[in-house]
């Protein structure tokens, strides 16, 4: 409160002051009180308190050109990006206050950077205010807006929590969520938001999953990163719908062959990229937008993707836990499509290759009733023989005799082991 050593008209203004935000704490608590939860103020009560807001802002800047000489604000620790509040910068004078006044959507620009310069980027309460803004902007349909916004609460979550932290799940997940709105004028998400989003989380992979080698797991955040790569090829996904030139093409192709070639693996079942292109289960429920993707038709399994990650040095014979590869996880009934089958193994994909529980994939494709996959065409005496002497070995309680092989028979013999 301010001093009262004035004269009493500033004391009394000062209490007139206080005696104002009382009556608005009150009514705001009243109205918390018999709301329904998640209800929104009333629109008498969101004017009042925006009306206190602007009238505090006016006095601070009052306050700073007092002295006649202009007292500075301190330096933000992070300057937020300029899309993410509309290029606004923090007034300076009363004149800047007075012309951003008439603007609802100018005057959040300044409670987001005044926010962001007090509390600091990463205070919870800031990020908190850029979720909710950006939230705000969806229902508006002003999506590019939201887009930034929780792209620049995506990238402070990551910087300070990682993300194996659950937030910075529920960020990633609702902005993929976001990414397939309309309006807005122009295409959402634009390609250089989807890559933009997939550098932040594809540069901070390798090292959650290092985190996750150490002993004990705990489970949420082993689920949190799983999800995480289930949004990177989502973003893939997207990158590859969004790239028109061919720069952006050979960007694409760069930063995804970048992330193939740390081998990131999920944390339950050790499945790599590919494995998760030719899955129907890997989809993204998304907290927010969650009623509007669950109507859509799914993403995965996509041949532009796995044809992608091939092309940029992903192993189409690579095995999870279960040792099972792409072409086992491509060829189940509910992700089957003869496509997918020929670009894996186009990419060098085997049928023959058999998983922990001993199928192959060449089995399971000739189960279903619409394949057009010709198993015998890449089926060799090579394949046939390998598996008779793997089967032998196992029946007869031998070991298989791969120190008396050259490497190269070594290595096609592993292909046919269980």
């Amino acid at each position: 409160m301010w001093e009262e050593a004035g004269p009493s008209g500033a004391s009394k203004s000062a209490v007139d002051v206080s005696r104002q935000h009382d009556a608005i704490f009150n009514e705001l608590m009243q109205e918390c009180k018999y709301s329904a939860p998640g209800a929104r103020l009333s629109a008498r009560l969101r004017t009042a308190l925006e009306s206190a807001a602007l009238a505090a802002w006016r006095r601070a800047t009052a306050l700073r050109h007092a002295g006649g000489r202009y007292l500075p604000k301190g330096p933000p620790r992070a300057p937020p990006p300029p899309a993410a509040v509309g290029g606004a910068r923090e007034w300076r004078s009363l004149a800047d206050l007075q012309a951003a006044a008439g603007d609802m959507d100018a005057l959040r620009a300044q409670s987001l950077l005044v926010a962001a310069r007090v509390l600091g980027p990463d205070h919870k309460d800031t990020l908190f205010r850029l979720m909710y803004r950006g939230a705000s902007y969806a229902d508006a349909f002003r999506y590019q807006r939201c887009v930034d916004l929780w792209t620049w609460a995506l990238r402070i979550r990551i910087e300070k929590d990682s993300l194996l932290y659950p937030d910075t799940r529920g960020l990633l997940e609702r902005g993929e969520g976001g990414g397939g709105g309309g309006g807005g004028g122009g295409e959402v998400p634009r390609h250089e938001d989807a890559m933009r989003v997939f550098r932040l989380v594809a540069d901070d992979l390798p090292g959650c999953r290092r985190l996750l080698e150490t002993r004990p797991v705990f489970k949420t955040q082993a689920d949190t990163f799983d999800r995480a790569l289930r949004c990177v090829t989502h973003l893939v996904f997207l990158l590859t719908e969004t790239a028109r030139t061919a720069a952006q093409r050979r960007e694409v192709g760069a930063a995804v062959g970048a992330l193939v070639a740390r081998d990131v693996r999920s944390a339950h079942t050790g499945d790599t990229l590919l494995h998760l292109s030719a899955s129907r289960l890997n989809v993204i429920r998304s907290t927010y937008f969650g009623e509007e993707a669950a109507s859509t038709e799914p993403t995965f399994p996509s041949v532009r993707v796995a044809r992608l990650l091939l092309a940029c040095g992903a192993d189409a014979r690579t095995r999870n836990e279960a040792r099972s590869t792409p072409l086992h996880v491509a060829a189940i009934p509910y992700n089957f499509s003869t496509e997918l089958v020929l670009a894996l193994l186009e990419g060098g994909a085997h049928l023959d290759q058999p998983n922990r529980f001993g199928d192959c994939a060449a089995e399971l494709v000739a189960l279903n009733r619409h394949s057009l996959v010709p198993v015998v065409r890449h089926t060799t005496l090579a394949c046939l023989a390998a598996r008779a002497l793997v089967a032998h070995c196992r029946d007869a309680g031998l070991p298989l005799p791969t120190p008396a092989l050259p490497d190269t028979l070594r290595r096609f013999l592993d292909l046919h082991t269980p």
